[in-house]
């Protein structure tokens, strides 16, 4: 039975004593957002170091955005409007207004990390002041997620998942404090820039309903009642709007059977996700319950936090246990939302999305918080033992303390050594996620070429043409997402046409690929005619799941003779750059018909070196 609970009876009793004053917790909290600027000021550092410079994903969200610079840039490109069409409308917002500013969208994509690291180490202290208001906890908690946040790529890559965190954070801020409008404010931005996270937070709402007291379930006070109804509307409007909302003709949404048929989904697939059982559970990047376990324990400090719950059974032990406060029980809340949501994720792919993202942010947030507590019970507890009063035994407290603060500036310390100092990079893995465009020539060559040229190409340059030259490609592995099988069918396809077009001598397959795809440039490694090449090395392994053209192509380079694009080459070739050549696509079909013509492929030995701009 459900029974109704006073708010007298759910509040515990707080000790009398005050173990702070205001003046200690400014001061804390000012060392928190010192520390997370100071964090921030590495990616700045990081985005300043090359001309070039975009982090992996920023990739796909970012480069359709210059179309509000130039409405003539990307006409009628199907990958540039596929990810403006599942871009989340306050991410857009955002990025619009400062293009309106005269920012290009890249730009605003190196300014945002710090901003986000900041906000989130703000809310951090504030939902550990909430749950246990010491303030060294609270900068223990900011300072370990900021660190956190410092080795992964979410926040760094400035696109929608990069707001779940701080976000989310301002959501637990809010809702712990009880208040109504910033509540259901943090909500509404939940769901217009990531909205899995605003299934989080009616999760959380939903649970907060009612309350576990006395070994019995009652109701929530009438207060929660209307927090939870009015949030829990708001985020029931939003879920509803998005589940009615569609993408048009990159829809549907690929079903559990079809992604079970694509190479794609599996171990070795470009988006895997069938992995073994224990990964596929447990610690996958896009299924797992604990994804990227070994991020999310990093800084190894943040392994303290899976002590807490042995800590808070022994009040006797460790006195500060009795400062904690109701609000640990909403944190629970948080945890078991994200366990169900997980949960039903996997029951409905994909749905729901990707079961990893209804886990991967919380955890990271709750085991910040619970670092943050135990590494201030433990301390304290280690005041009290060492005896910090008698002179002799001081160093009982300062030397584990000196430890501590050593393990706490190490990884900033260690990540900034790793910027000046290239041969401490493989020591550390900071910042991780920076891609940097070292084709410079190739998208400057790219960037003078008509603002509707199509390049073709199976390359791993491909990837960065479109954020660096603006200008469209006809495929790349960086944008080769399934989840959207309107979106997805018609790029394999292209995938294909262009593997069968790029190994073939028959002059007819080429000129119709050319004609069908509006392909203007062909950009190609030079090794890319080798067997070897195509088979064993990794910039090509994303092409081995388009058979049979994968094979039909390796077959073809084993024979030994050259492709009608092959021999195109030295008569073709408009620019090239260390590897990299582009051949203009209206002379490779010309050299076909002449092939043609003569009832034979010509070999590079016969035909003449041309360059148009750059050299080999």
């Amino acid at each position: 039975m459900v029974k109704a609970v006073l708010p007298s009876e759910r509040v515990a009793k707080q000790p009398d004593d005050q173990p702070h004053g205001l003046a200690k917790v400014r001061m804390w909290f000012c060392l928190s957002l010192l520390c997370a600027a100071a964090m921030g000021g590495l990616c700045l550092y990081k985005t300043s170091s090359a001309e070039f410079i975009v982090n992996d994903d920023a990739r796909q969200h970012v480069f359709w955005m210059q179309r509000w610079l130039d409405p003539e840039l990307f006409p009628g490109d199907a990958i540039a409007d596929y990810f403006q069409a599942v871009a989340p409308i306050g991410y857009q917002t955002l990025y619009r207004g400062f293009t309106l500013l005269g920012w290009s969208p890249l730009f605003t994509s190196y300014l945002l990390p710090p901003v986000l690291i900041v906000v989130t180490a703000a809310f951090s202290f504030g939902i550990c002041w909430q749950v246990f208001p010491v303030p060294l906890a609270g900068f223990f908690t900011s300072v370990l997620l900021s660190q956190n946040l410092l080795l992964t790529d979410d926040v760094l890559s400035a696109t929608p998942r990069a707001f779940a965190y701080p976000l989310l954070a301002a959501f637990l801020y809010f809702w712990l404090r009880r208040s109504l409008w910033l509540c259901s404010a943090s909500i509404l931005l939940l769901g217009l820039f990531y909205p899995q996270t605003v299934l989080l937070a009616c999760g959380c709402l939903l649970l907060g309903l009612f309350e576990w007291h006395k070994g019995r379930l009652w109701w929530a006070p009438p207060q929660d009642w209307q927090l939870s109804v009015i949030g829990l509307m708001i985020g029931g409007a939003l879920v509803a709007y998005y589940a009615t909302d569609s993408l048009g003709r990159f829809e549907p949404t690929v079903t559990l059977a079809a992604a079970r048929q694509l190479p794609e989904f599996a171990a070795t697939g470009r988006s895997k996700f069938f992995t073994p059982p224990l990964d596929f559970f447990v610690t996958s990047a896009r299924s797992g319950l604990f994804p990227r376990y070994y991020q999310m324990v990093q800084p190894p400090l943040l392994l303290v936090g899976l002590g807490l719950p042995f800590l808070l059974r022994s009040p006797q032990r460790y006195p500060l246990v009795k400062w904690i406060r109701p609000g640990k029980n909403d944190m629970l809340r948080l945890f078991y939302s994200s366990f169900l949501l997980w949960g039903a994720a996997h029951l409905l792919l994909f749905r729901l999305h990707l079961p990893s993202r209804y886990t991967q942010y919380s955890f990271r947030i709750l085991l910040a918080i619970a670092s943050g507590i135990a590494l201030t019970l433990l301390l304290d507890r280690l005041r009290r033992w060492s005896g910090i009063q008698n002179s002799q035994r001081r160093w009982r407290f300062w030397l584990p303390l000196g430890v501590l603060w050593l393990s706490l500036l190490l990884y900033p310390t260690a990540a900034l050594l790793r910027e000046f100092n290239p041969a401490l990079r493989g020591i550390v893995r900071t910042l991780p996620g920076y891609e940097i465009g070292n084709d410079s020539g190739l998208y400057r060559f790219l960037a003078t070429q008509p603002k509707n040229a199509m390049i073709a190409s199976l390359t791993k340059a491909a990837d960065n043409i479109p954020t660096f030259a603006r200008r469209s490609v006809l495929v790349a592995r960086e944008y080769a997402i399934p989840y959207h099988s309107g979106y997805y069918q018609p790029l394999r396809q292209r995938a294909i046409a262009l593997l069968e077009a790029q190994y073939s001598s028959d002059p007819q397959v080429v000129q119709h690929f050319i004609q069908t795809y509006g392909v203007s440039l062909w950009l190609l490694e030079a090794q890319s005619f080798t067997p070897d090449t195509l088979v064993n090395r990794r910039d090509y392994h994303w092409l081995h799941v388009y058979e049979p053209a994968f094979s039909q192509a390796v077959q073809q380079l084993q024979t030994g003779q050259p492709t009608i694009v092959q021999a195109a080459i030295p008569d073709c070739t408009v620019f090239a750059e260390h590897s990299l050549v582009v051949l203009d696509a209206a002379c490779i079909s010309r050299n076909g018909s002449v092939a043609s013509s003569q009832g034979s492929v010509p070999s590079a030995n016969q035909t003449r070196h041309k360059v148009g701009s750059g050299a080999l």
